[in-house]
């Protein structure tokens, strides 16, 4: 019961949403974050530790907050425009993103073999499959599921409703390869810490971090090109779509060292991005896969 009422309550928010401006949504988006920043201290203070892991050498507690803070009033604002997405058309796409690297998209299609996306939780990540589909890109999406059913349900209707075809992530391995060789484009996050059975260690930020492989993998098993994809928000409702060049795993013949290898790769074009952009990553997530209050580095003076 109390998980239809969730559901009931997050229908009618959408409704209300819906019916405002964009820039109004957006600001009571921005005010939600805010609020969220002050009342839920468990993530807030996991989003401090992973910054402190990221950036503790670097920045002082004050800018750690600020980058906090922004992080909450983003999420926010993708909070918003998720709900706001069944209605969104092309023309949205033409006033509110701008896109950089068609090119590469086009080109890893035109192989024949698919394109693995690699996606990750940074600006509002829903937007570049968004765009893929209202330009007529076949795109599919692997998706967690949500622990509420009601809430799955609406979460994987509005990602299907803007034209994103949703594969649940269990036992999904065979879909996704028969999916590529139809010459589909994959979407796979690959920033949140995997599984011990199938992860591999990764230096991300200077410390060891557990990463997926599977992109690295179906890559190898297809020969589809792995293409990195971002989303930079701009002045609040506007968006920078990147696509980034393909990439090639590389291969010595050691399966172990290459996963390694190229899942480094792709680590290491987030963190650039991150570098340049922190307050538009998704920091609420235990990334180093830590247990209780880590110890504070020493700053460099």
């Amino acid at each position: 019961m109390r998980s239809y009422f969730s559901y009931l309550v997050l229908r009618g928010i959408s409704y209300l949403l819906n019916l405002l401006p964009l820039e109004w949504a957006l600001w009571i988006g921005r005010s939600l974050g805010r609020m969220a920043y002050r009342v839920v201290r468990d993530r807030r203070r996991l989003a401090l530790e992973n910054l402190e892991i990221a950036f503790g050498r670097e920045k002082n507690p004050d800018e750690l907050q600020e980058i906090a803070r922004k992080t909450f009033s983003n999420l926010g604002m993708i909070f918003v425009e998720f709900l706001r997405m069944p209605k969104l058309r092309i023309d949205y796409y033409h006033q509110y993103a701008r896109v950089e690297g068609w090119n590469h998209l086009e080109e890893g299609l035109r192989q024949g073999k698919g394109i693995i996306a690699l996606t990750f939780h940074f600006g509002n990540w829903e937007i570049p499959a968004l765009g893929a589909s209202f330009f007529g890109y076949p795109i599919v999406a692997l998706a967690q599921r949500i622990h509420n059913p009601w809430i799955d349900r609406y979460v994987k209707s509005t990602r299907e409703a803007a034209g994103v075809t949703i594969l649940s992530k269990r036992n999904v391995s065979e879909k996704v390869i028969n999916r590529l060789r139809e010459g589909k484009i994959v979407a796979i996050f690959v920033d949140q810490r995997e599984r011990k059975k199938s992860r591999v260690m990764v230096d991300f930020f200077g410390e060891k971090a557990p990463a997926t492989p599977s992109p690295v993998v179906f890559s190898l098993r297809t020969g589809a090109p792995m293409i990195p994809l971002f989303n930079i928000r701009e002045n609040k409702s506007h968006h920078h779509v990147i696509i980034g060049a393909p990439l090639v795993p590389e291969t010595t013949g050691d399966m172990e060292r290459d996963l390694e290898r190229n899942t480094q790769a792709y680590t290491k074009i987030l963190e650039s991005m991150v570098r340049k952009y922190p307050d538009q990553y998704f920091w609420l997530h235990n990334r180093w896969g830590r247990k209780g209050r880590r110890t504070h580095r020493p700053r460099q003076r």
